[in-house]
């Protein structure tokens, strides 16, 4: 789940490699196209490193500024055996909201193909979903099951199908593949969109779960 079981991330002195780190923040998009963002407020961080492609990584939102806001990565230590999580500005358009909570049966109306999103290493990672495995015990030419699968078995994509990521992964580690797109001329509302699942209607960013729609 969310969160759960965090391990090692995939790179060595606690992120570094990944992070440039950036004593100002870097340019972006204006303050104004994200009225989603608070203080305080968990969100989800992409980097423009190559090692680092097709992943989000849960973040807290510090400080904000116009073109950037200043986050906190829970899975980076700030240096080896550091308990203070590493901080570091992030441009506008790699951070979003965090996503709503996924259906809990989602991969029933995930097709062969389709993306979805894997946790593993500490970040959530884009991923091709090849086949579901049948929970042990299913009746044979029964197509209905009472819960989801155990497992299945994903592709990873970008920089983590190099690195011996994982292809048979247990379906509590998958998600949706999420994709926020801002609706054009709603002032910072938009709506969370995945291969599976009808939009999750246009709500504001910051209330994944509902929300008021703009007039």
């Amino acid at each position: 789940g969310r969160g759960a079981g965090r391990g090692t991330a995939p790179t060595p002195s606690g992120g570094a490699e990944l992070l440039a780190a950036s004593a100002a923040p870097p340019l972006g998009p204006p303050l104004e196209v994200h009225p989603w963002a608070s203080v305080g407020r968990t969100a989800e961080a992409s980097l423009a490193q190559p090692a680092a492609r097709g992943a989000w990584w849960e973040v807290e939102l510090l400080e904000l500024q116009p073109h950037a806001a200043l986050v906190e990565f829970l899975a980076f230590a700030e240096r080896d055996g550091a308990a203070q999580r590493l901080q570091e500005w992030v441009a506008w358009h790699r951070l979003r909201p965090a996503p709503p909570r996924a259906p809990s049966d989602f991969l029933h109306a995930t097709r062969a193909g389709e993306g979805v999103q894997l946790w593993w290493e500490d970040a959530w990672w884009e991923a091709t979903l090849l086949e579901e495995l049948a929970l042990q015990g299913d009746r044979e030419g029964q197509g209905e099951r009472a819960e989801p699968p155990a497992r299945a078995r994903v592709r990873l994509r970008g920089a983590a199908a190099l690195v011996g990521a994982p292809q048979s992964v247990v379906c509590g580690q998958l998600r949706p593949a999420w994709e926020w797109r801002l609706v054009e001329g709603a002032q910072g509302y938009g709506e969370w969109v995945a291969p599976c699942i009808a939009p999750v209607g246009v709500v504001a960013a910051g209330e994944p779960d509902g929300g008021i729609p703009p007039p």
